[in-house]
């Protein structure tokens, strides 16, 4: 596709991110009664009564520019607090035991001209299988520009054969050939949000890529690990607009987990596995600046079996329009292949 082609970054955090925490109600009574030891403090106001925790000062900018939404209280229609089901459901948005193929699989399957997509890990996630032109990136484990390393491999791990010998020889090729590489040679150490923006933002790129980022399952000393996790994430979104520069005024970069956290905190001063969490939207395409959906508020008749963030916003309705808003592909497609038997071409999330 072209430069000024739609771009598609989701990221994944996987564990269970914390959606209060990660946009509170800094002015809720009934939020600081129920999570005494797990407030930051110093919040970053949004609207609507919401404010960003201190530490994402880069989406607070954002948000303030325009170019960043949440939505809160959202959740899957199939609700389960297993990591792995939650998981797949996010993945599939399908209820079913070992699902295929993913919803942005199919999606990308349904798009013309091909659409091809990057995930950054050492194999394609459920969510990008069906795609018909996906590869993912992994980090060379090796230097290619260890001499040590190509001459003990060379000279002491294998005995005299001229077959291994041949192939052996090619190593030097290989180092030359990795170290020659694209902007991305040398870069090893370098964090998948860097690798996947400027891969996406080249002119031959993929215009669609898919990062994991895990450890938020926060049982226990949830202030401290969050402010560290948040940091590496707002610094991760800084990080994907620097590197798709021009590319960035075309894309959405959706932020998801795959369920909330329980609304009070448990007795390791964390929270256990919830239900409702929140969503970030951002991007140059994105018209943000906005709380989406509606908002369940957090007394005991609203929470989720008396315990959760109510999911009152299905997460796949906002999957759904944007494939068909910034894609382009139409609700009789959306309705019977890429999110079959869950989405309404009514439901809207988004103006």
């Amino acid at each position: 596709m072209s430069r000024n082609s739609p771009r598609f970054i989701l990221v994944i955090c996987r564990g269970g991110m914390d959606g209060l925490s990660l946009i509170g109600r800094p002015d809720s009574k009934r939020l600081r009664d129920l999570r005494p030891d797990l407030l930051a403090g110093s919040s970053l106001p949004a609207t609507d009564g919401f404010a960003f925790h201190p530490a994402l000062k880069n989406m607070h900018a954002l948000f303030e520019a325009k170019e960043l939404s949440f939505l809160h209280a959202a959740g899957l229609p199939f609700r389960d607090r297993s990591h792995f089901k939650s998981q797949d459901m996010l993945e599939s948005a399908l209820d079913i035991p070992h699902p295929s193929t993913g919803w942005l699989g199919r999606a990308l399957a349904a798009i013309a001209p091909p659409v091809q997509a990057v995930s950054f890990g050492r194999s394609v996630p459920l969510v990008l299988r069906g795609a018909p032109d996906s590869f993912n990136w992994s980090n060379p484990q090796i230097d290619p520009g260890d001499e040590a390393l190509l001459h003990l491999l060379k000279t002491q791990l294998y005995p005299p054969h001229a077959a291994l010998t041949e192939a052996m020889n090619q190593v030097e090729d290989l180092r030359v050939f990795l170290t020659a590489q694209t902007p991305l040679a040398g870069r090893r150490n370098e964090d998948p949000f860097s690798i996947i923006g400027r891969l996406i933002a080249q002119n031959s790129g993929p215009d669609v890529g898919v990062i994991s980022v895990g450890d938020w399952d926060t049982h226990d000393n949830q202030i401290k690990r969050l402010s560290k996790k948040f940091a590496a994430l707002d610094e991760g979104i800084g990080t994907l607009k620097d590197a798709l520069g021009a590319a960035w005024d075309h894309t959405i970069v959706l932020v998801v987990s795959e369920f909330g956290r329980s609304v009070a905190q448990n007795g390791t001063k964390g929270t256990d596995h919830g239900t409702g969490g929140a969503v970030i939207l951002t991007g140059g395409a994105v018209a943000g600046g906005e709380s989406l959906g509606e908002w369940p508020g957090l007394e005991d008749a609203s929470l989720f079996q008396g315990r959760d963030l109510y999911p009152k916003n299905d997460v796949l309705q906002l999957f759904a329009q944007i494939m068909q808003s910034h894609f382009g592909l139409p609700s009789a497609i959306i309705e019977s292949t890429i999110f079959p038997s869950t989405i309404s071409a009514a439901d809207r999330l988004l103006a």
